[in-house]
């Protein structure tokens, strides 16, 4: 996401399409080569970052609700209680 959202990046690409238009093609031949691997690269090492930050957060997945109230089995033994202290 850093080399995408670069503020500097619009500038560094006109740059470089600068510099490929000037030079001889047998230097942007093999420099062409070079920096499409290391763009390559960059663009893996974002998404293993991207990758290692959504393996790092829990889920986004909503808790179940607690249930509302007694359950019938609970309900019948408090009954009984109060039964039995009368």
């Amino acid at each position: 996401p850093w080399l995408k959202e670069a503020r500097t990046r619009p500038v560094v690409e006109a740059a470089a399409l600068l510099v490929r238009d000037v030079l001889p093609e047998t230097v942007v031949g093999t420099t062409g080569a070079h920096l499409e691997n290391i763009r390559d690269r960059a663009i893996k090492i974002d998404a293993a970052r991207d990758a290692l930050e959504r393996l790092s957060q829990p889920p986004k997945t909503p808790a179940s609700p607690a249930p509302k109230g007694y359950n019938e089995q609970t309900r019948q033994e408090v009954d009984r209680l109060i039964q039995d202290s009368q």
